[in-house]
């Protein structure tokens, strides 16, 4: 049968074609399979040991050389960094023609391997030993050469880094610094080096190693000498030093203090220059304020006299010492509330608000039917917004337009008739009514004023009479006129005052009226006290002043 690409029925089949084809591929997957693991070493008859390295100074990349006698012996496979206080694990490939000739007890250390500090592992020879096997951990050298050679290979890292620049340093660097300090001074730098190999040489003179006393041992004898004769010149030496020492050793904090105290008061200074204009304004503008403040001045020292006391009086019976927080009985009056009327509707001169006609005479709670109770409330299926507003995406109403308005409102009364004996209600007390009397406002006390020291040449005052005892806090004679409590007057015959309501000017119960009230009444400002005991005698009275106190 004649496949797809000869039509002469010579050859083989489409099927035969397809199962060679895919024989084909297979064999070069396989052999580039093998090409690739074998330019990894893994097919290689590696010998494979770990190295336990503590330093392995810039790190070891991978295929990095293994040295033995500075013969190329293996490469580094890879690097297990250290974690939980273990070394770092350095997994070595070792030639099986070298592995033979290398004692199981060799050491291993990292060394620069050429001039560009390419890092390697050397092995160390400890002496003769087994032939070292695969799987076989390898310590790391600790003999003193090693420790001195990675301690120079770090100090000269560390001169390399300090002395370096990045690529976006713009300032000279050390050379070129010492460079600019030695120019044309070479006169200077011989004498200085002669100088110093004077002093030197005299150092040397006297740190002395042989048995004979040295000028230094002799110093230090006459100072322990004279420790010995006078130990309070060494005490007081030594306290003079300690705030030197103290301040050396504080020299960084110091050095803040004063920057940061240098740049507080740079942007102080700064500040006010900017704001100079505002300085002198705000210093004209103090100027009634301090003189306030002079008019005012006899206040203050009663003022902070009974701040003071109240302070006593909360520490010793509010607060609780032992246990540190505080315990205070307090009487605490609610006020009740109130249903507005059509006494309390909005008016402006003639003008008046459609609840002037239809909102009901006395307090009305309208019953609850059983479908709006909490528990049975169900939203309607085809609930609108309400006009002019649209459900915004998070469930709250945005407004889009004006609310819908009705211009002309029906003003027909829907609330049924009084009953007989039943009287429309009063406005609500303490609200913007026009209708309302106005409140009179409660007499202020005064602070008597402070005690003034005499004058010494101010002649002597006669000697006063004996003083009856007067019982603390002003009196009511001293503080405001004389009250006087009258019956109570009819309410007009337009809105007679129901049962349930107050008549006269003292109440209603709790009320901010009440309370001015009972303060006319008393000459003081009314308490929680005051308005329990006396509030049901002078509740539904009418209170007006009669005459001036004598």
């Amino acid at each position: 049968m004649a496949n797809s690409f000869d039509l002469d029925g010579r050859g083989p089949n489409d099927r035969q074609l397809l199962v060679g084809g895919l024989v084909v591929l297979l064999v070069l997957g396989v052999i580039s399979t093998a090409l690739l693991v074998k330019s990894t070493g893994r097919l290689d008859p590696f010998v494979r040991v770990v190295a336990d390295l503590v330093n392995v100074g810039d790190g070891l990349p991978q295929r990095s050389d293994v040295k033995y006698h500075g013969v190329l012996v293996g490469t580094v496979d890879s690097v297990t960094p250290a974690a939980d206080g273990n070394p770092n694990y350095v997994h070595i490939n070792l030639d099986p023609h070298y592995a033979r000739s290398i004692p199981a007890n060799v050491t291993a250390r990292v060394v620069p391997s050429n001039v560009f500090a390419v890092s390697s592992v050397q092995l160390v020879d400890n002496g003769d030993g087994p032939p070292i096997r695969a799987g076989a951990h390898i310590p790391e050298d600790t003999e003193l050469p090693t420790v001195l050679f990675q301690t120079t290979i770090s100090k000269l890292r560390d001169i390399l880094a300090a002395t370096g620049r990045g690529r976006e340093d713009k300032t000279i660097g050390i050379l070129a610094a010492i460079n600019e300090a030695t120019e044309d001074r070479r006169t200077e730098l011989l004498a200085a080096g002669a100088q110093l190999d004077r002093l030197i040489d005299d150092v040397d003179a006297i740190v002395a190693t042989g048995p004979d006393s040295t000028t230094v041992s002799a110093l230090t004898d006459a100072a322990v000498g004279l420790q010995q004769t006078t130990p309070e010149l060494f005490d007081a030496l030594q306290k003079a030093v300690q705030p030197m020492q103290v301040l050396v050793e504080q020299r960084a904090q110091l050095d803040t203090l004063v920057n940061g105290g240098i740049h507080t008061m740079n942007t102080t200074h700064t500040a006010l220059n900017n704001h100079t204009d505002r300085m002198v304004k705000i210093s004209s503008e103090l100027t009634p304020v301090v003189g306030n403040l002079a008019d005012t001045s006899r206040h203050w020292v009663p003022a902070f006299v009974k701040l003071n006391e109240l302070s006593d009086k909360f520490f010793d019976e509010v607060w609780m010492h032992d246990r540190d927080i505080g315990n205070m009985r307090v009487n605490l009056s609610f006020t009740p509330t109130y249903t507005y009327t059509r006494a309390d509707c909005p008016q402006y001169g003639e003008l008046k608000g459609p609840s002037c006609y239809t909102a009901p005479l006395v307090p009305v709670r309208p019953p609850l039917p059983d479908t709006l109770l909490p528990q049975n409330y169900q939203p309607p299926k085809d609930l609108a917004p309400p006009p002019g507003t649209v459900l915004g995406e998070n469930g709250n109403l945005v407004a889009v337009g004006p609310p819908l308005v009705n211009p002309y409102p029906n003003l027909a009364d829907p609330n049924p008739p009084l009953p007989p004996g039943v009287s429309p209600s009063p406005p609500v007390p303490g609200s913007a009514n026009p209708a309302l009397e106005p409140t009179p406002q409660p007499p202020v006390i005064q602070s008597p004023p402070a005690p003034v020291a005499p004058k010494p040449w101010d002649p002597p005052a006669p000697p006063a009479g004996p003083v009856a005892p007067q019982p603390s806090g002003p009196l009511p004679a001293e503080a405001a006129p004389a009250p006087v409590i009258t019956p109570a007057q009819p309410a007009p015959a337009i809105t007679p005052a129901q049962p349930a309501a107050f008549g006269g000017n003292v109440g209603p119960v709790g009320s901010r009226q009440e309370r001015n009230q009972l303060s006319v009444i008393t000459g003081q400002p009314a308490t929680t006290a005051t308005q329990l005991l006396l509030g049901p005698v002078a509740r539904g009275t009418t209170v007006s002043l009669d005459q001036e106190a004598r």
